[in-house]
């Protein structure tokens, strides 16, 4: 299987995408948005539409030989099929991450993986998988196309109707020629969790999904607007941002060499910047970073004209983050970050404790306080 198959799931079972809601929400919660929307059960309606679009970076298979199928006679009518031409089992494996049953199979003489799929709401599929020594990987499967894009390395067809016998010929027919990879039993869930790896890596070098694919993802399961795109977007933001942002700390402890001690002092203090930011994703940290000192706010709000603390206070915070964005317009990230960050007075500047190459560049900061 490749990650695009599983991207197809993702899109249509929205019943699974609680966990991925979950940690959208701690993402939200620790990026400290204050308001999205009026309206915070709008808010996360919207938020469990768009979550399917946005599934983990990374997943790990857990072999299970005793799993309760939800679909026990659909998946047994396709692994007699497959048993019948000469496929091996391979497994039976779960999903942490996702309420996933798989079946494995493999074909040694013909180089060829069979996945057999079973979710409970979407019932189940299948797909032959063929991996070649030149990274392509060709696909065939009876799921429906979601409408996004596969990796330009690969190849997907979609055929939803056709029988395992009937998808087998047509695969082995059609398939490109070329030298293929092993398909040795043992190694299946190697090879599905690096193929899903792979094309995770695709899909955050390209930023997430474009809009159009948005857009022709979401329209199956109803009207997409504006603000679901957008919603969208912000959620792969959310999720990069935090991927990347674990590259660089296990990067920097590699570099460092901190003592076990000292890191745990240190891991939750570290602030780091790059270049893959937006203007926004470094506002919000300066806003996170730099608290608004109280006599100033104090003082800023007997200086507006507004009766009510609370939208008083609101005022002086969007007045701030105007100010800030200001800062930074025209500038890189880091060093929009690192202008802002010097123009503080030395109580409230954060330190600048080295800088990071790989795995791309990036500047380190020591927080004083990690409850700011």
């Amino acid at each position: 299987m490749t990650a695009f198959q599983l991207f197809l799931l993702l899109v249509g079972a929205f019943l699974a995408a609680f966990a991925i809601v979950a940690l959208i929400v701690l993402l939200w919660i620790r990026q400290k948005i204050r308001k999205w929307t009026a309206s915070i059960g709008a808010e996360m309606e919207t938020y469990a539409a768009a979550a399917p679009l946005v599934p983990p970076l990374r997943i790990q298979l857990e072999a299970n030989n005793g799993l309760e199928w939800e679909h026990l006679e659909d998946i047994e009518e396709v692994s007699s099929a497959l048993n019948g031409a000469g496929f091996q089992h391979a497994g039976d494996f779960e999903m942490e991450e996702h309420p996933i049953y798989l079946r494995a199979f493999t074909h040694t003489a013909n180089q060829l993986d069979c996945v057999v799929y079973d979710h409970y709401q979407s019932g189940v599929w299948f797909e032959f998988v063929t991996h070649y020594k030149n990274g392509r990987l060709v696909t065939f499967t009876t799921a429906e196309s979601s409408g996004l894009a596969p990796p330009t390395y690969a190849t997907v067809e979609h055929h939803p109707d056709a029988e395992p016998q009937e998808l087998l010929e047509h695969c082995l027919a059609t398939r490109p020629p070329g030298e293929k990879l092993d398909t040795a039993a043992s190694q299946f869930a190697r090879r599905f969790t690096e193929a899903y790896a792979r094309e995770m890596n695709w899909r955050v070098e390209r930023g997430g999904p474009t809009e159009a694919e948005i857009r022709a993802a979401g329209i199956k399961h109803g009207e997409v607007d504006d603000e679901f795109v957008q919603h969208v977007r912000y959620m792969w933001r959310l999720q990069l941002n935090e991927y990347r942002e674990e590259q660089l700390r296990t990067a920097f402890l590699d570099q460092a060499g901190l003592s076990a001690r000292r890191w745990e002092e240190v891991r939750d203090r570290l602030v780091f910047v790059h270049d893959h930011l937006t203007e926004d994703d470094v506002l919000d940290q300066c806003e996170q970073l730099f608290p608004l000192d109280e006599d100033n706010l104090l003082q800023d709000n007997r200086e507006t004209n507004v009766n009510d603390d609370e939208n008083a206070d609101d005022l002086v915070r969007e007045r701030r983050r105007a100010d800030i964005r200001q800062k930074l317009q025209g500038l890189s990230p880091r060093k929009g970050f690192d202008r802002v960050n010097q123009e503080l007075d030395a109580t409230n500047r954060i330190e600048k404790i080295g800088e990071l190459t790989k795995p791309f560049p990036a500047d380190v900061y020591l927080r004083s306080d990690v409850d700011h």
